[in-house]
């Protein structure tokens, strides 16, 4: 009878413990992932994000407008990208395309190799104020 009673306090202390005010029972779920724009899956198009052209798998890549199967699969063959103008040299996506896919597209973090992207040239001003010409 002492042992119930005994087991039956130990019990009610428990509770009692899980039941005060500020106490934790159970941990707080973890929250959502945030949206990643440029991020790898189809689901960034859903929040304005773009797609990263070089780490995109094809089934991502058929979300786009204008991309089934057989393209995705031809610009997953023709990574890797520094920008995204470079799509322009797989078959069957001309400039109208990349017009269309611009927004939808990114290259985050282009590859080691790529050189940077060409810089308009300089305009050199020419001073041809010297006296006793």
């Amino acid at each position: 009878m002492r042992e119930s009673r005994a087991a039956w306090a130990a019990l009610l202390l428990a509770l009692l413990a899980l039941a005060r005010p500020g106490c934790e029972r159970w941990p707080a779920p973890p929250p959502p992932p945030a949206p990643h724009p440029g991020g790898v899956g189809a689901a960034a198009l859903l929040w304005g994000g773009a797609l990263d052209l070089n780490r995109s798998r094809p089934a991502d890549l058929q979300a786009l407008p204008g991309i089934g199967a057989l393209r995705a699969a031809a610009l997953v063959r023709g990574r890797p990208y520094c920008r995204v103008e470079e799509i322009l040299r797989v078959r069957g996506i001309g400039p109208t395309t990349l017009a269309r896919l611009r927004g939808q597209l990114a290259v985050p973090a282009p590859p080691p190799g790529c050189r940077a992207a060409p810089e308009a040239p300089e305009e050199r001003v020419l001073d041809g104020g010297g006296a006793g010409m």
